[in-house]
């Protein structure tokens, strides 16, 4: 099994996900955001378990980067509305649990993400069951481009990232905002909504 990264500032909750998981993972942990990535890029990690609310980190912004050097993440949160959870999906997280869930079940969740299945407890589930019409309808490349921008890169920035021109990128905005029928003050909240 590969190793699992914890990422959480919380000492006694870092400490019981990491007992709950220790007979079947080697675990890495992590206080902050910073001291994650470092670990994510140092030891590889097949997956981590991350909290949205680290003090002074966007957790949003973390979930999309930790996916973007090949982890499957699932975030372990006391935000369990469903803006969060919606965002975090969005973000690629591929499982979601609240801290009002048991730790044992983290290891559900991580069994599925692994095999490459998204985990939503039930009753999350059900809260975005109506699939956001606006990220539904996204071709692959568009997300992704969403993505980047939702952590502030810049149209140019993402042109360079992913190797194509600046137009292309321009056309991908243009579409998601036609899918999405938003005017262009709309998608700059959508775009500026990575922080909230």
């Amino acid at each position: 099994m590969p190793c699992i990264l914890v990422i959480d500032d919380h000492p006694a909750i870092r400490n019981a996900v990491c007992r709950a998981l220790h007979r079947e993972w080697t675990i890495l942990s992590a206080a902050s955001g910073a001291d994650g990535r470092v670990l994510a890029k140092v030891e590889e990690p097949g997956a981590a378990i991350v909290d949205l609310g680290l003090p002074g980190e966007d957790g949003f912004a973390l979930v999309a980067e930790l996916v973007e050097m090949g982890l499957k993440v699932v975030v372990y949160t006391g935000s369990e509305d469903r803006a969060s959870i919606a965002r975090a999906i969005a973000a690629g997280a591929e499982g979601f649990l609240g801290k009002s869930q048991d730790e044992a079940e983290l290891g559900e969740a991580l069994h599925a993400v692994l095999r490459g299945e998204r985990y939503l407890p039930p009753e999350f589930a059900a809260l975005v069951a109506a699939p956001s019409p606006v990220l539904e309808s996204l071709t692959p490349k568009e997300r992704e481009v969403l993505r980047h921008l939702r952590r502030g890169l810049s149209s140019k920035e993402v042109a360079a990232l992913l190797r194509v021109s600046e137009k292309t990128i321009e056309r991908h905005r243009a579409n998601i905002r036609s899918r999405a029928c938003l005017t262009e003050a709309e998608f700059a909240e959508l775009v500026k909504a990575k922080g909230k």
